[in-house]
């Protein structure tokens, strides 16, 4: 389900995302695609505070570092004092709230400032919860069976959430108060915070939370202590911390302020979608929130490609991913066939059970050409050949899948047609189950062959010639250059 008519804001930081509306909150009310996840689940589904009670008002809100931190401005309604005698006029208080997502944490940073004359006592409630929904369950998927949702514990400042999955494996959010003792309240499976809080007049005052996922909360956060900095010095580290991302700074000149603003902005929204891949000890370019953060090989392809000037990296770790997890048999469950470059990969549940077959899918007729196009280009830039001897192995099988298994009848062009039952209609760009057809509107028929993909497959073996000339393979430069000509005679016919 997708939520719509509200205003929404996504922040990202590695695997970890979120996905709240224009106050940082996922409220109980809402829920649909709201909350934070991590590895394909929603750890973190049910997020919300009041003030005495009330929810504030939303004033502004601002994207800070990378796109993980967000700072979210807001105030009061017309709200009851504690003592139930007076109130507390609206817009007497300024909540600065700060959330950051860091290697897989969340910090929640409250900055409370009266502006009155008089001091206000107020008590800050936050309430909290999850399910542990794999992300296929949040986009519709029914599940006929769902692992062991466990009671919350409470510890001192300490709640705990799990959930035993079918997987065998145990998924755990740890929410913690930072600072003095909270009064914890649970109710069956969601849990409370409550918070007394001074703030004098003209003054200010300060709540934090850390929340942690699969592992206990760790204090320092963007090399700081979470307990000690002000939000000012918070928001100092998450800038600072900024220019160490993953891809490496990229500094460019202009004398026009509106094309540096957005190539700034681009430069942002590029390295927040950036993940880096700890087994393989890479970068890789995620697809999109919330339904697509996750490794794509066509988007990461493309997007490597286009960024192929500024990030150099990011190709190498497009194309090192995808020459790892190349295809190395036939199963019909998930598409794959040998030497065939993957198209999507999940780490939920649901994948782990083969519920569904992104564990890697292979379902793209187009990622295999695409790889062998971005190898070319990517050599072309860098003259990186020692990494080309390194994947020339699976090269070799790529091209192999070219003219064996993407073209299953043997006449010269690339066809697709799934057998996975889950599997996609449709395997190029357009993926939708319904978006091949012919002029009269009637559906096409599997196996179906895509024109630009043609296109793809001719620019690939003309790469990978060039390549294999350059490292002194001359006769198979030779075969590739043929077929390519070809390919284009018969395209052309």
């Amino acid at each position: 389900m997708l939520l719509t008519g509200i205003s929404k804001v996504s922040l990202k930081d590695d695997h970890l995302f979120a996905v709240l509306d224009e106050n940082g909150e996922s409220p109980r009310v809402f829920r649909a695609e709201l909350g934070f996840y991590l590895s394909d689940t929603r750890y973190l589904s049910h997020w919300e505070m009041t003030v005495n009670g009330e929810r504030l008002v939303s004033l502004s809100r601002e994207l800070r570092g990378q796109g993980n931190t967000c700072v979210f401005s807001m105030t009061n309604r017309d709200i009851p004092s504690l003592d139930g005698r007076t109130r507390i006029q609206r817009d007497s208080l300024l909540i600065r709230r700060v959330l950051t997502l860091h290697r897989d944490q969340l910090f929640e940073h409250l900055e409370l400032t009266n502006y009155d004359v008089i001091d206000h006592e107020l008590e800050i409630e936050q309430s909290f919860d999850t399910s542990f929904d794999d992300i296929f369950e949040v986009r519709g998927v029914n599940r006929l069976q769902r692992g062991k949702l466990l009671a919350p514990v409470a510890d001192g400042n300490l709640v705990t959430f799990a959930y035993e999955g079918l997987d065998g494996k145990t998924r755990r959010t740890f929410v913690e108060g930072i600072g003095p003792r909270r009064t914890v309240d649970l109710f069956g499976d969601s849990a409370e915070f409550s918070s007394r809080v001074l703030v004098p007049g003209k003054g200010r005052s300060d709540v934090k939370t850390l929340v942690s996922f699969d592992r206990e909360p760790n204090h320092d956060v963007l090399n700081e202590h979470v307990g000690a900095i002000t939000v000012s010095e918070h928001l100092k580290a998450v800038d600072a911390h900024g220019v160490d991302a993953y891809l490496g700074e990229l500094k460019l000149a202009s004398d026009n302020p509106f094309f540096e603003r957005c190539m700034r902005n681009a430069r942002v929204d590029i390295e927040m979608l950036t993940s880096f891949e700890a087994e393989q000890r890479l970068v890789y370019p995620y697809a999109g929130i919330p339904w697509f953060s996750a490794p794509f090989g066509r988007d990461g392809l493309i997007t490597a490609y286009q960024l192929l000037p500024f990030y150099p990296k990011l190709a190498a770790g497009v194309l090192d991913y995808c020459f790892r997890s190349i295809g190395t048999k036939v199963d019909a469950f998930t598409d794959e066939e040998p030497g065939k470059v993957f198209h999507e990969l999940r780490r939920g549940e649901m994948a782990n059970l083969r519920e569904i077959p992104y564990i890697p899918y292979y379902g793209s007729i187009d990622s295999t050409p695409l790889a062998l196009i971005l190898l070319g280009e990517y050599v072309a830039w860098t003259d990186d050949y020692a990494k080309a001897r390194e994947w020339w192995p699976a090269v070799k099988r790529a091209v192999e899948w070219l003219d064996k298994w993407g073209d299953s009848d043997g006449d010269g062009f690339l066809e697709y047609a799934k057998r996975s039952p889950t599997g996609l209609d449709n395997q190029g760009w357009k993926d939708s189950h319904n978006s091949i057809m012919g002029d009269d509107g009637v559906l096409a028929e599997p196996p179906i062959q895509l024109c630009e993909v043609q296109a793809y497959a001719y620019r690939a073996r003309l790469s990978v010639a060039r390549l294999a000339r350059r490292m002194g393979d001359a006769a198979f430069a030779g075969e590739l250059e043929a077929r390519a000509a070809e390919l284009k005679r018969s395209f052309r016919k």
